[in-house]
């Protein structure tokens, strides 16, 4: 947790400031390996009824043995190893190899699923968060006061790159709409950034799955009213990154990226549950970020681009930062 920006960070300080945090990323890495529980417990109707195993072109990697195993024996595997996995995790993340065995898991359920139909995208931070868990270093869940720095500073670091691979996958969609838009332009076509994108957009989704949505007719009948919604969410994802950098904006922006999910589905259709749990348990309550609301000044000069010009405006903020009074982030391993 970060100090208050009014009172300079000494070492003792930033030592039980990380101290605290600690404690506080111990009890999130176990809400994760408690979700990733709750996750398979809704898969046992799919193990009951197990679904035809796709023909061999169609499997992915990590589930290519299926086509050399009886399928009844292929899914009784995939069964034992989600199921276990995702016990192990929840009651003994503290072992390595609980927390391997629910990577695993993870793993082999997103590769069957994606071998069928297309490739989603539901399960794949829940994957990559899992195996960088993989690498929490030994005796990281000890008590906070009782580990070793050297221990505490990796798992802190370990979390930072969970937090952070998260927000990276939010930007590379961001970019992705960039590249797009240039890639229309060039074209004579629509980009995102027209005004009726957003609307073009879900009118597009509606009609390929044949569906109707909450939201989506009016949205139609309006379809200026989707252009601010369309350059906020480029926005929010194309810097999400940054925010991995900005502890006092991480929870705002899990916010924007929720509702930016939210959005989707009453629009299109579209649900994330699964990374709207990741953003809220990884971002609403950050052990690298200050338990108050940032000042406003704090606030608009950290905010990407925007906090470039607040800045020139904000004099006063901008020394506080150069003063070294922002919230630190283990970056930086000591020695031992």
């Amino acid at each position: 947790m970060a100090a208050s920006s009014s009172s300079p960070l000494t070492p003792g300080a930033i030592f039980r400031t990380r101290a605290a945090a600690l404690t506080l990323t111990q009890a999130l890495i176990r809400a994760f390996y408690c979700f990733d529980l709750f996750l398979t417990a809704t898969r046992f109707p799919d193990f009951v009824h197990p679904g035809k195993v796709p023909p061999p072109e169609f499997l992915l990697w990590p589930v290519a043995w299926l086509a050399w195993v009886p399928a009844r024996l292929g899914f009784a595997v995939l069964f034992i190893l989600q199921i276990g996995g995702a016990l192990a995790g929840a009651a003994a993340c503290q072992w390595r190899i609980a927390r391997l065995l629910a990577a695993l898991g993870l793993l082999e359920w997103a590769a069957l699923e994606n071998s069928v139909f297309k490739i989603g995208h539901t399960l794949h931070l829940l994957v990559f968060v899992a195996g960088l868990l993989v690498f929490l270093p030994r005796g990281w869940d000890g008590p906070a006061g009782a580990v070793r720095r050297s221990v505490r500073e990796r798992t802190l670091l370990v979390f930072w790159t969970c937090q952070a691979v998260v927000m990276l996958s939010y930007t590379l969609s961001g970019l992705g709409k960039f590249g797009g838009a240039f890639y229309q332009l060039a074209h004579g076509q629509p980009t995102v950034f027209s005004p009726d994108a957003l609307a073009l957009h879900v009118a597009e989704r509606l009609a390929q799955t044949d569906s109707t949505s909450l939201l989506g007719s009016w949205l139609l009948a309006h379809p200026w009213t989707g252009w601010p919604l369309m350059l906020s969410a480029i926005y929010l994802q194309t810097f999400a990154f940054w925010i991995a950098f900005r502890p006092a904006l991480q929870r705002f922006w899990a916010v924007g990226l929720i509702g930016f999910h939210i959005g989707s589905f009453f629009l299109m259709t579209i649900n994330f549950p699964q990374n709207s749990f990741l953003l809220a348990l990884f971002f609403f309550r950050s052990p690298f970020a200050d338990e108050a609301w940032p000042r406003l000044r704090q606030f608009l000069s950290d905010l990407p681009v925007f906090g470039a010009i607040a800045s020139r405006f904000l004099p006063e903020q901008s020394a506080a930062k150069r003063r070294g009074d922002a919230p630190v982030i283990p970056l930086e391993l000591p020695a031992r």
